[in-house]
């Protein structure tokens, strides 16, 4: 829905709004007491846990195997292990990575992530599991790298 408003909007508007993503995704991972997603129980941060919000995947994509980087691409996870199907949209990075996406709203589980190439290309990297911090309070960020072709 953001993606479909900023479209809409002015140069202008959208410059801000992409600068303002990232705390827009603390903010509601804040204020809804859990990790950032996933949409079970398990989700829930340990009480003595200060509401952190991580990325669960960070993810790169490439032209071709060691090609250059796709700046423009659409990359998406789908939640595999829950039984629910979970799919949501990972965001370009700002000042995560050059020519990155990022997925604030990934929570635990095991996750397919897929990004499609404005040509139609397309790449995969199937069973990322994203796991929490020793101490439960924020997830371990799984980087990866998707090869479209």
């Amino acid at each position: 829905m953001i993606t479909q408003l900023l479209a809409r909007s002015s140069p202008s508007a959208r410059a801000v709004a992409w600068r303002l993503l990232p705390l827009m995704a603390v903010a509601t991972a804040l204020g809804c007491g859990t990790d950032g997603g996933g949409g079970d129980a398990s989700d829930t941060l340990p009480a003595a846990c200060d509401a952190i919000a991580t990325q669960g995947i960070r993810a790169t994509v490439t032209r071709g195997e060691g090609g250059p980087r796709v700046c423009d691409a659409t990359v998406a996870a789908q939640r595999t292990d829950s039984g629910v199907v979970t799919v949501v949209g990972l965001e370009p990075s700002l000042g995560v990575g050059p020519c990155s996406y990022w997925g604030f709203q990934v929570g635990l589980g095991t996750w397919d992530v897929v990004a499609t190439a404005p040509d139609g290309a397309t790449g995969r990297v199937d069973g990322v599991t994203v796991t929490r911090t020793a101490d439960g309070c924020a997830l371990l960020t799984q980087d990866v790298t998707i090869v479209v072709e």
